[in-house]
């Protein structure tokens, strides 16, 4: 069994999420990182070997490993282990933490749920234990699992920031600050720790306002972009409660 103490990491990739990576194992590994393109001062005797590049060019950097007895792991939530074993990798992995990075915003690594991959119980016991070297929630799980654990992070995180965005353009119209929402935006997300997303909806179309709704389309008449998200959100918000479950908010 390997000692955790004394693993050799290597993190391929310069984007947001080798960054953090390599913040997460500092003080627990020994550490190393190359770029993707060159593998310019990999190692070939390291334990892992993180693969922390885009999804289209996990396969091609995976290749370049083939030779290398080290565990060999992606950290994509949509791209299946097998792309690994396709591409010649003697030990395939995941290790996909479930978390939106940005260089210049810090993260307490324990709280960010990983999940985790092997080709055999070695691969994975191995993999778990380098992940809760600084995460508290550390789960094994299928490719096909992961990938619909990854769409539904898509709906809760990239779509709902992309709407933030259009209120801030909207609000930016008229220069009013974007900060006034951002109350609103923390006690949404707050009302979730004590209640399902289900039972925290509110708004004109929770309560079947079509009055408000039709003015709401009226002022998106000059956006037709911005009018057809209005209207499909709404309609899905209306379908998902029956008129006679409305609230009052």
């Amino acid at each position: 069994m390997l000692d955790d103490s004394r693993l050799k990491i290597s993190v391929i990739g310069s984007g947001n999420v080798a960054f953090h990576l390599m913040k997460a194992w500092h003080t627990a590994a020994d550490l190393t990182q190359a770029p993707p393109r060159t593998l310019q001062g990999l190692p070939d005797d390291s334990d892992i070997y993180i693969i922390s590049v885009s999804d289209n060019a996990i396969a091609g950097v995976a290749s370049r490993l083939c030779h290398l007895p080290g565990i060999v792991a992606h950290t994509s939530g949509t791209t299946p282990m097998s792309v690994l074993s396709e591409a010649g990798v003697q030990r395939p992995g995941v290790l996909y933490p479930l978390q939106t990075f940005s260089r210049e915003v810090p993260l307490d690594y324990s709280e960010i749920p990983v999940f985790i991959e092997g080709c055999d119980d070695g691969v994975a016991d191995t993999l778990q234990r380098v992940a809760a070297m600084w995460s508290g929630s550390v789960t094994r799980c299928s490719s096909d699992t992961r990938c619909k654990i990854h769409l539904a992070s898509v709906l809760a995180c990239n779509f709902t920031n992309h709407l933030w965005t259009l209120a801030e353009q909207l609000l930016a119209g008229d220069a009013i600050p974007f900060g006034i929402l951002k109350p609103l935006i923390r006690q949404t997300a707050a009302k979730i720790e004590r209640v399902s997303p289900q039972e925290a909806q509110t708004g004109p179309a929770r309560r079947h306002d079509t009055r408000t709704i039709a003015r709401h389309l009226e002022m998106t008449a000059g956006n037709p972009r911005l009018k057809q998200i209005y209207a499909l959100l709404s309609q899905s918000i209306s379908d998902t409660y029956p008129e006679n479950s409305a609230n009052t908010l």
